[in-house]
């Protein structure tokens, strides 16, 4: 018997509605790896958010809370992804990490493909760096508001870039040379502002930013004051530097290692997946 057009449409959606009700309550295997938490010289680590593109890459998200009175730097060549699938993976990432004294700093690694459903994933932090005793610290001579002055001591040079009033600020942008083998920490809150009518400190807080990038040799730096700069005349303006840069010595220290497991769950395939509460790690 054929069917008239309106119940062929007719049986055709309920046969969808009944395949997707069935479907939605089908049980599924849900794999993720565990968040994971460790304790290292005064320091916490967390590792969450972890997982694989397959044939592409590992990410994971990394948060380091650094409660010491030192920087802490980790070089990228110093951390590996140990796996059953790939052995020893050197990271992606290519930046020196720095935790500054009393801050944390979350950041993302990545690894080549090292498997899918690879069970147990170790990170291997072979070294850390910690600043040590200071060096050094450089009194930069007072700098003209104006392009192209600079400041010099030693393998340290401060130059003028340019000076810009908006309606809400005075912006000051310098650029910092700095040729030295130390660490250079940074306290860009003493930078200010000398008139006669007064001092202004600069507003533009870079909290867990105090320091030197490792990685070159050069940084322009962003500075903020409070507009009432802006009316001192130009000749009277001096960039000041008291007690803003300093050098420490870098010791080297054995690393640590931290894993993750692999976890399966099963679930009905319209639940959404949580992840367990942080596992810490003795």
């Amino acid at each position: 018997m054929k069917l008239h057009p309106l119940h062929r449409f007719l049986i055709s959606t309920f046969l969808i509605l009944v395949s997707f009700e069935m479907f939605g309550q089908k049980k599924i295997s849900a794999s993720f790896y565990n968040d994971t938490i460790f304790e290292f010289n005064g320091c916490t680590i967390e590792l969450k958010n972890t997982y694989i593109r397959k044939k592409l890459f590992l990410r994971t998200t990394v948060k380091i809370t650094n409660r010491t009175d030192k920087f802490m730097l980790i070089d990228p060549d110093d951390v590996f992804l140990i796996s059953l699938a790939r052995g020893e993976t050197k990271s992606m990432y290519k930046k020196t990490i720095v935790i500054p004294p009393n801050y944390s700093n979350k950041f993302e690694l990545k690894f080549n493909d090292v498997g899918f459903d690879t069970p147990l994933l170790v990170y291997n932090f072979s070294k850390i760096r910690f600043t040590s005793h200071a060096n050094l610290v450089y009194v930069i001579s007072d700098l003209h508001l104006g392009r192209g002055y600079h400041s010099k001591l030693g393998k340290l040079d401060v130059e003028m870039i340019d000076v810009k009033v908006t309606d809400e600020v005075y912006k000051v942008r310098i650029r910092v040379n700095y040729d030295g083998s130390d660490f250079l920490a940074i306290n860009f809150n003493n930078i200010g502002i000398n008139s006669p009518m007064g001092k202004c400190y600069n507003l533009k807080k870079l909290p867990g930013k105090f320091h030197f990038n490792p990685n070159h040799k050069t940084e322009v730096i962003n500075l903020a004051f409070s507009i009432n700069c802006a009316s001192f005349h130009s000749h009277d303006k001096l960039l000041t530097f008291g007690n803003v840069f300093t050098s420490y010595a870098i010791e080297i220290t054995d690393g640590f290692k931290i894993s993750q497991r692999l976890v399966v769950e099963e679930l009905s395939e319209n639940m959404k997946t949580d992840k367990p509460d942080i596992e810490l790690i003795e």
